[in-house]
């Protein structure tokens, strides 16, 4: 979103995320604060500000990482917080207060305070996530509701949980999108394997079920992050990326990502029932269907419903069974198809939307 909307032309400060889970004794949380530690006193020795320029991104695009403490929890952190992200906003952001915030978190410490317009985009039910502050965040998103001047969900889950919160506002329901065009390119010769991309972690994975592909004889690759919700120490999941017949990619950058996913036949969303992915629309629908794949999923709310040409939605008892029936009567002609049916969810259309609601700014000024 941010690079679609510098490239549309608009100046974008990117303030990087506050980091609303607290970190906890694992070696991979004390891994990420140490890192983080290190790159703040890089920045203070150097006398660098907090905005950075990638040479890849577009010049008016400028990322901004945020100096907080990750326990907003607490009272007394909050105001430490608030503090923090005021003097960010008066020594990095327009200093007449010309600029949107667009929010994909409810906890903003104010960076709406002076601000032309709010759009809160809420893409996840953040207060279900363990280890989150949920109070915290549940009232931070009340205020922002009323705050808002446009409200967006990714998901009917999302849609329904933000209107009970206040059934007056509008929401609008933008299901996620894929870079389909990077997707689609990378379909090549590919091999009969099934694969899975995301947040390799318990509380979103249902790990049995990959198990079961396993013990089946289908090959599966696994691609994503282990360990970035705190959960590295699951021994089944381990278990499984170090099981035969199991390829484990690690966390890959998007091409890399999207040539796997087009050397694969069958995409595989198998996601557990619970709180958290009652909200969720997962991103990778798209991305596997744009590099033409099947899709099988299990039944999450978002898709349950869905009618999408090789998508399949399925119980936990029937996805294996559906797993080796798609990789059975994979086709080249009907990968291609998928591929141009996808091409609409995309990323240039969803910025089409994002600059018609900042038209719509422009016009109340």
């Amino acid at each position: 979103m941010a690079v679609g909307l510098a490239e549309a032309g608009y100046n974008v400060f990117y303030v990087e995320s506050l980091g609303l889970r607290a970190p906890t004794f694992t070696r991979a949380d004390i891994s990420r604060v140490l890192r983080h530690a290190l790159k703040l006193i890089r920045r203070r020795m150097k006398k660098s500000d907090a905005r950075q320029q990638p040479a890849s991104q577009p010049n008016n695009l400028v990322l901004i990482a945020p100096t907080v403490l990750p326990f907003h929890g607490l009272r007394i952190v909050r105001k430490i917080n608030a503090a923090l992200i005021r003097r960010l906003r008066r020594d990095h952001l327009p200093s007449d207060g010309n600029y949107i915030l667009w929010t994909f978190s409810p906890i903003t410490y104010g960076l709406e305070s002076g601000s032309k317009g709010v759009v809160y985009h809420s893409v996840d039910l953040l207060h279900t996530i363990p280890g989150v502050p949920t109070k915290a965040l549940r009232d931070a998103e009340s205020a922002l509701m009323i705050a808002a001047d446009v409200v967006v969900a990714s998901s009917k889950g999302v849609e329904d949980h933000l209107k009970i919160l206040d059934s007056a506002k509008k929401v609008l329901l933008w299901e996620n999108v894929a870079s389909t065009d990077l997707f689609a390119a990378s379909m090549s010769n590919s091999v009969p394997r099934a694969i899975f991309a995301g947040n390799v972690t318990p509380t979103k994975v249902d790990v049995h079920m990959l198990r079961g592909l396993v013990e089946a004889g289908v090959p599966l690759a696994i691609a994503g992050p282990m360990g970035i919700d705190g959960s590295t120490g699951d021994l089944e999941l381990k278990k499984l990326v170090e099981s035969p017949g199991v390829e484990y990619l690690g966390n890959l950058a998007l091409a890399d990502l999207a040539r796997e996913v087009g050397r694969s036949q069958v995409g595989l969303i198998p996601y557990l029932r619970n709180d958290y992915t009652s909200g969720v629309f997962p991103m990778k629908v798209y991305e596997y269907l744009a590099a033409g794949l099947e899709v099988v999923s299990t039944d999450i709310p978002s898709l349950s419903e869905k009618s999408i040409e090789g998508l399949h939605v399925v119980t936990a008892n029937h996805f294996v069974e559906t797993v080796t029936r798609s990789l059975a009567t994979f086709t080249e002609e009907g990968a291609r198809k998928r591929s141009l049916d996808a091409r609409s969810n995309s990323w240039d259309n969803r910025i089409k939307d994002a600059t018609a609601i900042l038209h719509g700014f422009r016009r109340k000024q």
